[in-house]
């Protein structure tokens, strides 16, 4: 819709751009035009700008005498040319002020108007019987101006024509120029080169004209010209174009008034191109010794038959099967070779023997009579990650062998893609396997995909794979062990664990002692009863299942292990000072020997988090906090620490009230 409406707006606009009667668009309240027939008889015909239309209009000339002093639709020139309308026509022009008021949008409303405008340009009828248009006979000689005022309320809108001799013909529009037609499989496609812009005769649509024989008719009556031209598309398809015969056309431009411009004309033989469509739902099905190819009647009467060509490469040459058209809907092809994959497709052929394009490549595979022999001497040999399938070579040609697997009690698995071609097929398990027993059967496959007996056979791969990685749940420390949580859920396939330690984070660390059992459901406790006071380790655990297959190094986790049990520190003394900013000291003593202390504050509630004030130090001091929180309860602790950051009890808490700004 939008397209439409920037068509219609081209083409109004142009009347404001293009012709003798232009006045600056940005004040544009419409045109009226002046025709003289050269015979003394002058039509005036004129177009409001998009907005509410004027109901009547008043015809002066250039001396201001008024020539008719009401030009209005349902006056009685206006419903002489209503009455020459048709139906549709007849009912735009009675409901159009409705239809206006109606319009949901803007956009709506604006088509409208352009709409009736372009009709208006090219319609004389349907002008007159909108009353804007009029015909005044018996003119005088001399170019003589026209004014049309409309009679609304306002009656602002004044429409003013060029000058125009009633005894001096206005020009007809130019003929369209470079007509060419051609076939396509819609009809006829016809092209001409838009003329240059006239401004003495703009050319605002077009009629098309066909005959052939002695049969005329109009394929298109004034069709708007299309001011936004595609040059790789036609001016216009003539779907109803006689086929399979010479067709004249004759193109005339339409000016203002629809006046006709001289024809231009073109001949063309329309060739039924539609005839050479091929069909759609081509189908090839094989039975034993032949492939039938059917597909759709065609609908087309100028279709003579079809002609079905096959080839094994898709890409490939084509092979016509039939020297004649064939007349039916199906072709049996009983020279394809049994176990060959064929791809057929079907041309329709038109009235003159020419063929159209080939239709949608189907495919099918030739069928021959028996099947092969069931496979004999079928052995398995397994190794560590694969096992090798051998047979007996097949006594007739085939296509190939089908192997397929199934693991346990799961269905049977197609292996190999589509089929293996020697009497052997290597089966790998890449990484091993944990002791699984295997199920195998091999049939050999005719060309034509008839298949032998199965034969079976089973084999057990050793068990190579390795455990998962077990994962340290949880570390507990005291002073000189350290107590180790693995999780049961890390340990399937696992009977034993290997602890190590290492003195950092780079080394992977040594296995101390014997490989650890472990319970088969319940998270295991791996104890080191040789963890030095005060030290820092990094435990690593590897699980071991039955076969002796080990898992990777599971990640490390680091563990300090605490020296002796750390006194309770002291509860420390506090003191709030306003001056010289608010501040609050808190005073602590020296710690116990080998200790350190660290100053810790809280605001708020006992929920509330604590936070380092200071520390930790070794010596006696006051720790100062200041940007003191108000209104809010204040608490202070010390907490003692060792040289591995371990921590003692936290002292009782000092506090001080709420305070106020």
């Amino acid at each position: 819709m939008k397209t439409m409406v920037k068509v219609f707006a081209a083409l109004v606009l142009s009347i404001f751009a293009a012709s003798v009667h232009a006045v600056p668009v940005s004040d544009a309240k419409g045109a009226l035009f002046a025709l003289s027939d050269g015979k003394g008889v002058v039509t005036l015909l004129w177009v409001p700008a998009p907005g509410a239309w004027p109901s009547a209009w008043q015809v002066s000339d250039e001396t201001g005498r008024v020539l008719l002093p009401r030009i209005a639709r349902g006056d009685a020139q206006a419903k002489a040319a209503l009455a020459k309308l048709d139906e549709k026509s007849r009912a735009s022009v009675q409901g159009f002020e409705a239809a206006m008021a109606k319009a949901a949008t803007a956009d709506a409303k604006l088509q409208g108007y352009l709409a009736a405008a372009s009709r208006v340009l090219v319609d004389p009828d349907y002008a007159q019987a909108m009353g804007l248009a009029v015909t005044l006979a018996g003119v005088a000689a001399g170019a003589h101006r026209y004014t049309v005022t409309a009679l609304d309320a306002a009656g602002a809108t004044k429409l003013a024509s060029a000058p125009v001799d009633a005894v001096k013909a206005t020009p007809l529009p130019p003929t369209p120029q470079e007509l060419s037609a051609k076939s396509v499989i819609e009809g006829a496609a016809l092209s001409w080169q838009a003329p240059a812009v006239s401004r003495e005769s703009p050319v605002y649509a077009h009629t098309i004209e066909e005959v052939h024989g002695s049969t005329s008719r109009i394929a298109a009556d004034r069709m708007l010209s299309n001011t936004i031209r595609n040059a790789k598309r036609p001016d216009f398809i003539d779907r109803g174009a006689p086929r399979e015969m010479q067709a004249e056309y004759r193109v005339y431009a339409i000016g203002i008034g629809g006046r006709r411009s001289l024809p231009a004309k073109v001949t063309l033989f329309v060739e039924d191109i539609a005839a050479l469509v091929p069909p759609s739902g081509v189908h090839a099905d094989a039975a034993a010794g032949v492939v039938t190819v059917a597909w759709p009647a065609a609908t087309n009467p100028h279709t003579k038959g079809a002609v079905v060509e096959r080839t094994q490469v898709v890409e490939g040459q084509w092979q016509a099967l039939t020297m004649k058209a064939v007349n039916g809907t199906t072709y049996r092809d009983e020279t394809a070779q049994a176990g060959g994959t064929y791809y057929y497709r079907v041309r329709f052929m038109g009235p003159r023997g020419d063929l159209g394009a080939g239709s949608a490549a189907v495919s099918a595979r030739a069928v021959g009579t028996a099947a092969p022999a069931a496979v004999a001497g079928l052995a398995a040999e397994p190794g560590r990650t694969r096992i090798t399938l051998h047979w007996n070579p097949s006594a007739t040609p085939v296509a190939g062998y089908r192997v397929e697997r199934a693991l346990g009690g799961a269905d049977w698995v197609a292996m190999a893609g589509a089929l293996t071609r020697e009497p052997r097929f290597d089966d790998d398990f890449p990484g091993g396997t944990d002791g699984v027993t295997v199920r195998y059967r091999v049939a050999a496959v005719a060309f034509d995909e008839q298949q032998g007996a199965f034969a079976s056979v089973e084999a057990t791969l050793p068990d190579i794979l390795p455990p998962p990685v077990p994962r340290i749940m949880a570390a507990e420390a005291v002073p000189g062990k350290v107590t180790l949580t693995v999780s049961a859920s890390g340990t399937r396939n696992t009977d034993r664990l290997l602890l190590l330690r290492a003195g950092d984070a780079v080394q992977q660390g040594l296995v101390l002692g014997e490989p650890r059992v472990l319970p088969a459901t319940v998270d295991a406790a791996v104890v080191d009863d040789f963890a030095t006071a005060g030290s820092t380790f990094w435990y690593r655990v590897v699980a071991v299942d039955a076969a002796g297959n080990r898992s990777e190094v599971s990640p490390a986790v680091m563990v300090r292990v605490p020296l002796a049990a750390i006194a309770t520190a002291p509860v420390p003394k506090v003191r709030f000072d306003a001056q010289p900013l608010p501040h609050v000291t808190v005073s602590y003593p020296a710690p116990a020997r080998n200790l350190r202390t660290v100053v810790q504050w809280r605001a708020g509630d006992a929920s509330a988090p604590w936070y380092i004030l200071a520390g930790p130090v070794t010596a006696a001091g006051d720790a100062v906090q200041v940007n003191v929180p108000h209104g809010v309860a204040l608490a202070y602790r010390l907490v003692w620490v060792d040289a591995a950051a371990n921590e003692g009890e936290p002292s009782a808490a000092a506090t001080l009230p709420p305070l106020t700004p």
